[in-house]
């Protein structure tokens, strides 16, 4: 029976999945919503990415620390 109703609605499943990747979290009216028309008219807020910080100016090559080699720092591991 379970097989037979995975098959049935896989394409509310399907769209269900592509939603939980999208948005990451769905409620249970973003899910009724799906399962009674097949799409959310009103989907969840997206993700904001965090913001990207500008590339640092470089110091012609100076490190901060110019008694390690470049990349390494002097804090213990």
């Amino acid at each position: 029976r379970a097989k037979e109703l995975i098959n049935k609605h896989r394409d509310k499943l399907e769209t269900i999945a592509k939603a939980l990747l999208e948005y990451e979290t769905l409620d249970g009216a973003n899910i009724r919503e799906i399962l009674d028309h097949g799409y959310m008219s009103n989907p969840p807020p997206g993700i904001t990415p965090p913001p990207v910080e500008s590339p640092k100016p470089s110091h012609g090559g100076t490190t901060i620390a110019p008694d390690f080699p470049p990349g390494l720092t002097g804090a213990p591991a």
